[in-house]
Order: structure tokens, then C-alpha cells, then sequence
């Protein structure tokens, strides 16, 4: 035998009986669902962060500047808003 017949896919699901090979997809695929699930996750995470990101930077540049508002502190608290 050479070593490509003793280390290959095959090899494996010839040695595990069928009581065992089933398990052994099923945890595959399961561990599979579970990575995309945990990506797809992820990702809407990271859209939503740089979406807010975006917002605060737009509401920052709007803000009239300080020297605009007569001082460096702004002349009612709903100016903060």
C-alpha cells in the first residue's frame, strides 16, 4: 500500500462503519451551518457599525462649528442635540 491509499479520504470511511460515518457528517455539517450562520451575523454587525459610524461623522460635519456659535460653549442645552 502506498501512502496516498493509507492517508486518503477513502481510507477513512472504509475503517468507520456506517454507525459511525453518519455522526460524523452530521457534525460536519452542522459545524458548517454554524460558520455561515456566525458570518452572516458578522457581517450585518459590521455593515451596522460602519453605518453609524457614517451617521455620527455626517451629524458632526453639520454641527455649526464653535467660533459660528459665539464661543466654545453653545448658547442653550438643545444646541448639544
Amino acid at each position: 500500500m502506498s501512502m496516498s491509499q493509507l492517508h486518503g479520504w477513502r481510507s477513512i470511511f472504509i475503517c468507520l462503519s456506517q454507525r459511525q460515518v453518519v455522526p460524523l457528517l452530521v457534525m460536519a455539517l452542522g459545524f458548517m451551518l454554524l460558520f455561515v450562520t456566525l458570518l452572516i451575523v458578522r457581517m450585518g454587525t459590521e455593515l451596522n457599525e460602519r453605518k453609524s459610524r457614517a451617521l455620527r461623522l455626517n451629524s458632526m460635519r453639520a454641527r455649526p462649528s464653535a467660533d459660528a456659535a459665539g464661543g466654545p460653549f453653545p448658547a442653550s442645552p438643545a444646541a448639544l442635540r
